[in-house]
C-alpha cells in the first residue's frame, strides 16, 4: 500500500476528505495564529469565543479585536452563536444586516426552541425573532 493510498483510505471516518467539483469550500478556521482572518471568506460561522491562544495574542482583548475583524472582513453572511458569552459580545460588536445569530437565548435571530435529545442527536424546533435582511 502506498501512502496515497493510505490518504484515500482514512482509518478514522472524522478523517474523510476529497476533492470534488463544487466551487465552494467549507474550512474549520483556527485562530491559532491570526491567520483565519486572512481567508476570502463568503460567510462565517462563530460559534464561541474562549481565552484561547493567548501566547499569541498576548491578551484577550487582542483574540476579541481579531475575531471583530474575522466578522467585518466576511463577504456574505455572518453567523454567530448567542449563547457562548464571547460569541454574544462579538455579535453586538459586529451589528449589521447580514449578521444571524442563534441560540436559545431570548433575542437570537433564530431561537432554538423545546431541544431534546435522542439516541442519535438532539431534534430541537426554530423559531425566528427577527426579521432577516
Amino acid at each position: 500500500m502506498t501512502l496515497r493510498d493510505r490518504w484515500r483510505r482514512p482509518r478514522r471516518p472524522w478523517h474523510r476528505g476529497t476533492s470534488g467539483q463544487a466551487k465552494i469550500l467549507v474550512v474549520e478556521a483556527d485562530e491559532s495564529d491570526g491567520t483565519f482572518v486572512e481567508l476570502d471568506s463568503a460567510g462565517i460561522i462563530v460559534t464561541n469565543v474562549e481565552a484561547d491562544h493567548l501566547e499569541y495574542y498576548g491578551s484577550f482583548d487582542k483574540l476579541e479585536e481579531t475575531f471583530v475583524r474575522f466578522v467585518r472582513n466576511a463577504a456574505g453572511p455572518k453567523v454567530i452563536c448567542i449563547d457562548d458569552p464571547g460569541a454574544a459580545k462579538l455579535s453586538a460588536a459586529c451589528a449589521s444586516d447580514d449578521l444571524i445569530t442563534y441560540g436559545t437565548r431570548p433575542g437570537a435571530t433564530w431561537r432554538i426552541i423545546e431541544p431534546l435529545p435522542t439516541p442519535v442527536g438532539i431534534s430541537f424546533s426554530g423559531l425566528r425573532t427577527a426579521t432577516i435582511r
